[in-house]
């Protein structure tokens, strides 16, 4: 079993396709989107675009206060999406529902960069709002706490991840945890932006409650 705490992003971010890992999740922020449906929806697609324009505002303006040998602090964000469906609960049930998620809720979501301040998210928040044309914005900040979870990297699409799912509830078992009902997929070369062979995501199952605000 391989453990790493919350304090190592690359430990987060990396995962493997022949074992679980068990990582410690801390508090982190995101600027996120609630929808239903697959992956394949255009809602689900459309999201990807505000979600981005907005991460990559805030990190621009987070790089230009920094010093040069000081910006490779900052990671690229990646995008991020927590499923869950109201009445599947049990690993198999999910293993078996993961294939159609039309009736599925989803998050998707976009790491607000660290050193950034509240005015800098609400600003760029605003800005993509109003060149979208939008009174309202789709977008709001949230905070996720996973604690501890596992993890597996999946090399291919989110429509085939149920293989995938099967082996890390598996690995779960076997340490004698239970796994919660969310799953939370960390697309490192998102389908939507590359060709689905070449498209990776990392599987994360948190084994306790998400709290999330």
């Amino acid at each position: 079993m391989n453990t790493a705490d919350s304090g190592s992003l690359l430990d987060l971010r990396h995962a493997a396709t022949d074992h679980a890992s068990f990582v410690v999740v801390g508090p982190r922020r995101f600027f996120a989107i609630d929808g239903l449906g697959p992956p394949s929806s255009a809602e689900f697609r459309f999201a990807l675009e505000p979600l981005r324009s907005i991460a990559e505002r805030v990190r621009s303006r987070v790089l230009a206060r920094l010093p040069a040998d000081a910006r490779d602090r900052v990671p690229a964000t990646i995008p991020e999406c927590l499923w869950w469906h109201r009445d599947l609960a049990a690993p198999d049930d999910l293993v078996r529902g993961v294939e159609d998620r039309r009736a599925w809720e989803w998050r998707q979501l976009v790491e607000i960069p660290g050193p950034s301040t509240e005015t800098d998210a609400a600003e760029a928040i605003d800005a993509i709002s109003r060149s979208a044309g939008r009174a309202a914005p789709l977008v709001r900040i949230v905070e996720l706490t996973e604690g501890r979870a596992a993890q597996m990297l999946h090399v291919g699409g989110s429509a085939t991840i149920a293989s995938t799912l099967r082996q890390l509830y598996g690995a779960i078992a076997a340490q004698g945890e239970t796994p919660g009902r969310t799953i939370h997929e960390l697309r490192t070369a998102d389908e939507r932006l590359v060709p689905v062979e070449r498209a990776h995501l990392i599987v994360r199952v948190p084994l306790e409650p998400v709290s999330t605000r």
